[in-house]
């Protein structure tokens, strides 16, 4: 799928662009799948460790992790930090038109970022609203240098209602990464979130951006942004599938590799994703791995807490 030279300009200019009928829902139902079996391995085990007294088996795949979330909050936050990229949602990452698209941004050779992932944002779940930020915030100094472009994908149509994207529009322009705050600090001990805080924000309109289910809501990973909270009664799935040019930091430590996605010199290049899930994910994501009988998600040790818990020491 091609962008027109506007909208590849409008990109450019506004640091995010959507695109709406990109995808079917039968192209996006195989991750549906997934995410229903990744949510029944869940209940399984969360009944089995006796966090939960039923795995609310009747329900489907918008409304079950929802029900979990009542009977043992932190699920949704669960699901989403055991992040391991399944099949589905990777043929999803090096799909023709996604990759089409991205090339008009970045060039020819593509490869995929490591922390591209799922969101489940289950309703009235605060641990799941994302604050103000830039994505550059949460890589290590030096990778904001790199244009990464986002493809931030719903499975449901996103509304003020169901948590959508609010954007700052041309954030991006100002080229640097504003001050970021560790969440934590502030009254939430289990957030693994940083914040922009008010007087820290840069300039300029604010921007909800709804994207209907089969959109495809690309940005700048210096844009400023934020994930608003579900006011609903279902699950908002979403995904955030990151690409950049080789050769390029990465704003991640070196041996966290990239993703060979599309390469110019060779048209017929496909990357096993079997091959690379069962192999390269848990060294790429090893610091979210969680194990069979450990429910605990506070991720307080991760590099961007690091970061910006040392910035905030020498400053003061």
């Amino acid at each position: 799928m091609r962008l027109t030279n506007e909208q590849v300009q409008r990109y450019f200019d506004d640091g995010f662009l959507l695109v709406e009928d990109v995808f079917t829902r039968e192209e996006l139902q195989p991750v549906l799948d997934w995410f229903e079996e990744m949510v029944d391995e869940w209940a399984d085990r969360l009944h089995r460790a006796g966090r939960v007294s039923e795995t609310f088996k009747g329900e489907d795949v918008y409304t079950r992790l929802a029900s979990l979330e009542k009977a043992w909050p932190g699920a949704g936050a669960l699901i989403t930090q055991r992040n391991s990229m399944g099949t589905a949602l990777a043929n999803l990452w090096s799909s023709k038109k996604l990759l089409d698209m991205v090339e008009q941004f970045i060039g020819p050779d593509i490869y995929g970022h490591p922390i591209s992932i799922f969101r489940s944002k289950t309703p009235d779940t605060a641990l799941m609203t994302v604050p103000w930020h830039q994505d550059a915030g949460y890589f290590m100094e030096g990778g904001e240098g790199t244009l990464q472009p986002t493809a931030w994908i719903p499975f449901i149509d996103t509304n003020l209602r169901n948590g959508t994207l609010q954007i700052v529009r041309g954030s991006h322009k100002f080229k640097t990464v504003f001050p970021h705050r560790l969440e934590h600090e502030i009254g939430h001990p289990e957030s693994w979130y940083l914040y922009i805080a008010e007087e820290d924000m840069p300039p300029g309109d604010r921007v909800r951006v709804d994207v209907p289910m089969g959109g495809v809501l690309w940005h700048q990973n210096m844009i400023v942004h934020r994930s608003t909270e579900n006011l609903s009664d279902k699950v908002r799935w979403t995904c955030d599938l990151r690409y950049q040019q080789p050769g390029l930091p990465t704003g991640f430590p070196a041996t966290t590799s990239l993703v060979p996605i599309r390469k110019s010199d060779d048209p017929d290049y496909r990357l096993d994703w079997e091959s690379w899930i069962s192999e390269g994910q848990e060294g790429n994501q090893s610091y979210r791995r969680l194990t069979e009988d450990n429910f605990e998600y506070s991720s307080l040790d991760s590099p961007w807490l690091v970061r910006w818990r040392k910035y905030w020491e020498e400053a003061a």
